[in-house]
């Protein structure tokens, strides 16, 4: 069987035949309802806060081509209206020195910058849901021209909501099993 023919026989027909399997809540389906519900959901997202941290390392980290001393963490909170937080961050390493010159070499914008980036695409984001903005199809970072450590802070903060809807674990909702011992 060809692949195209194995993903029709494989598709389900409607997300009723998901509802309630793991791909169901993968999928922000929940057990019922209406689609997008889920037993604890996430209420509405109501602002965001963004942060620019710099880790020191402590040592020189790197390889044959670069070290780096410092890493810049943009650390984001998506804050719903019942209060609920989730979290995210994305890095970039700071001041490496190369031993050739790099033309993709950019520090990480200030965390004034970052805000501005950011608020440039929150009106998008602002009342909607966690399970909503995940399940979304083309994804609502699509076309950002936001830095790709935002970008990253702001899907991280999307799963880690998604796990605080759900009252599990991350590696539960994506459906690990985790380890009972070494």
């Amino acid at each position: 069987p060809t692949w195209k023919s194995w993903r029709r026989r494989s598709t389900p027909r409607s997300t009723s035949a998901l509802r309630g399997s793991r791909l169901g809540r993968f999928c922000g389906l929940g057990t019922g309802g209406r689609a997008g519900q889920t037993s604890r959901f996430m209420n509405h997202l109501k602002d965001f806060e963004i942060r620019k941290l710099r880790v020191p390392l402590g040592r020189a980290i790197g390889d044959n081509n670069c070290t780096y001393e410092a890493f810049d963490v943009c650390a984001l909170t998506l804050i719903a209206e019942d209060g609920t937080c989730a979290y995210g961050f994305g890095e970039k390493a700071h001041g490496g020195v190369f031993r050739k010159p790099v033309s993709w070499k950019a520090e990480m914008a200030e965390e004034g910058a970052l805000r501005v980036e950011f608020a440039s695409v929150w009106p998008s984001l602002r009342g909607r849901t966690v399970a909503a903005l995940l399940r979304e199809t083309p994804k609502p970072w699509e076309g950002w021209t936001v830095s790709s450590a935002v970008h990253a802070a702001f899907r991280m903060a999307l799963w880690d909501g998604r796990g605080k809807a759900e009252g599990l674990p991350l590696y539960r909702v994506l459906g690990g099993s985790g380890q009972n011992s070494l």
